[in-house]
């Protein structure tokens, strides 16, 4: 029963792993297509922007659930998108736009923030 067990979890846990990197491809793939391939709606971008590394990091709880893992989340995710932005400077019609990486920042904040700080009293 045991090895049931211990099996279900090890998929549950590489399949949240393919979910991860899934949903990473696709907020990558997403913000490097050229300018001209975007709908732009002004008020709306900052918040595409919080909700898809919010998805990020939620998705990357369920793959990385180790304290340790969440804190490299929460180092790592705000990195990548700063170096996607960096990257926007040389895809036509797309720039860096310094509140775009504030924005993906403030997504894995709420998600993580949270999580980070219920661990921390959950432990005292």
């Amino acid at each position: 029963m045991f090895d049931r067990l211990a099996e279900s979890s090890r998929r549950e846990h590489a399949s949240a792993k393919r979910a991860f990197m899934v949903t990473a491809l696709l907020v990558i793939g997403i913000s490097l297509l050229p300018g001209n391939d975007l709908l732009d709606i002004e008020p709306w971008e900052t918040l595409e922007h919080v909700l898809a590394y919010a998805m990020l990091a939620f998705v990357g709880t369920l793959a990385f659930p180790r304290p340790r893992e969440t804190v490299l989340l929460a180092v790592c995710l705000p990195a990548l998108g700063i170096l996607i932005e960096v990257c926007q400077l040389i895809v036509p019609g797309r720039s860096a736009d310094i509140s775009d990486a504030i924005a993906n920042t403030v997504g894995v904040a709420l998600v993580l923030v949270p999580l980070l700080t219920f661990r921390a009293l959950r432990r005292h």
